[in-house]
């Protein structure tokens, strides 16, 4: 952001106001705008999702767990998932279980020391109390 800043000849919070379209006291020109969104084209930059979830507190990614991947019944169900997900921005991470016990436990782990904003499991041996 700071190269972006330097490369727009603004300030950093001018970059974050921008590109996060928040509203502000201060409005910022559409001249402005242009040249932090050029700014940002030319230096490829993308914006930091863990910074940016830490302030919003969301992460926009729906994490799910599928018994069998390799399962064609649950090809469209994924497919389904990630299509909703994608039209509401959100990302989707999709782990495998392969009806194991351990691994449904380790996708609960997992998913437990990094948050996301929703979980859709289709769980083989984990109970309602173990998931809750």
């Amino acid at each position: 952001m700071q190269d972006v800043a330097r490369l727009a000849g603004v300030s950093q919070s001018t970059v974050s106001r921008v590109l996060s379209k928040s509203v502000s006291v201060v409005p910022i020109s559409k001249d402005t705008t242009d040249k932090v969104l050029l700014a940002v084209e030319q230096l490829g930059y993308y914006p930091n999702l863990t910074a940016s979830s830490l302030r919003q507190q969301r992460t926009f990614m729906v994490a799910v767990l599928i018994a069998d991947i390799a399962n064609a019944f649950y090809h469209s169900i994924t497919r389904g998932i990630q299509d909703v997900a994608n039209q509401h921005g959100y990302d989707v991470l999709i782990a495998n279980s392969d009806h194991l016990y351990e691994n449904e436990k380790h996708f609960c782990r997992a998913i437990m020391r990094r948050p996301v904003d929703g979980i859709i499991m289709v769980p083989y041996h984990l109970t309602t109390e173990e998931i809750d």
